[in-house]
């Protein structure tokens, strides 16, 4: 998703919690397609600053995905939104 998805916004519903991440994907035909990482029965959220020292048009630019007992969004700005929850699944 590095340089083929751009990061959109961010969805917590507090009394529902559930959080969505929003991305634009771009496809090989210049075209491209709305989809959403949906994360339900959130157990832990945390979203880490951005370093002031990097341009603001890396904030949407994902450098890495980690995955290990929560799911961590890394962005080439320094950004990270790390997020703990009992179900994780994909919309478009």
């Amino acid at each position: 998703m590095h340089n083929a998805a751009e990061f959109l916004r961010i969805e917590y519903v507090i009394k529902a919690s559930t959080l969505t991440l929003f991305w634009k994907y771009y496809l090989a035909n210049n075209s491209s397609m709305l989809f959403k990482i949906i994360f339900v029965d959130v157990v832990h959220f945390e979203v880490h600053p951005r370093d002031n020292e990097i341009p603001i048009e890396e904030d949407d630019c994902l450098s890495e995905m980690v995955f290990s007992d929560y799911f961590e969004f890394i962005f080439m700005s320094g950004m990270r939104i790390v997020i703990n929850s009992k179900k994780v699944y994909f919309e478009t």
